[in-house]
């Protein structure tokens, strides 16, 4: 089991139909997050996931859906949590962090995403602003929950060098520097 948290998917897509798939919230209808689940877990006779054999959870990122995409990946066993996504302008410093998880809902959200990382793996992709000059704070959360730090992943996006062995290099980074996301 995957969970996939972005702003909406194709949940009908060829590449989800032999699945047995699940949602938290209404996500929306959303080419990226299609994508993202296709590369996660997708199977089709057009094209192979890097776990075709797992289901899925769909979820959306709105802010009230958080919870229960972090409760339903606990629940349902989901060995990763990826989201592809990030709050604009929301940086790893003390405001940022008191921005998103200085209320109660904050709070109930970061406890949700603590139970999850206990046995999974929340996966957080890098800002595409390669002028980056601080990570995004969602990249990071693990540097003000250290709690979170074995159980975290953030991710860049590079544009990969093949031959007929594989990936053999990185022709470029797309995405912004790791920042303080590196620890």
């Amino acid at each position: 089991m995957i969970a996939i948290v972005d702003a909406g998917f194709r949940q009908t897509h060829e590449a989800f139909a032999d699945k047995i798939n699940t949602s938290t919230g209404s996500p929306g209808v959303d080419e990226h997050g299609t994508m993202v689940a296709s590369i996660a877990a997708g199977d089709s006779s057009t094209m192979v996931g890097v776990a075709p054999g797992a289901n899925l959870i769909f979820s959306s990122w709105d802010f009230g859906d958080l919870v229960a995409a972090a409760n339903a990946a606990a629940a349902r066993g989901a060995v990763a949590q990826n989201n592809s996504w990030g709050f604009v302008d929301t940086y790893a410093n003390s405001t940022g962090y008191n921005d998103i998880f200085g209320d109660i809902a904050g709070q109930t959200w970061l406890t949700a995403l603590e139970n999850y990382a206990d046995d999974g793996v929340v996966v957080f992709a890098i800002s595409n602003d390669d002028t980056a000059t601080i990570a995004g704070l969602m990249e990071a959360l693990p540097l003000f929950e250290p709690g979170l730090t074995y159980g975290w992943l953030a991710v860049g996006n590079a544009v990969p060098i093949f031959d007929d062995d594989g990936v053999t290099g990185v022709g470029g980074r797309v995405s912004a520097s790791c920042l303080e996301a590196a620890a």
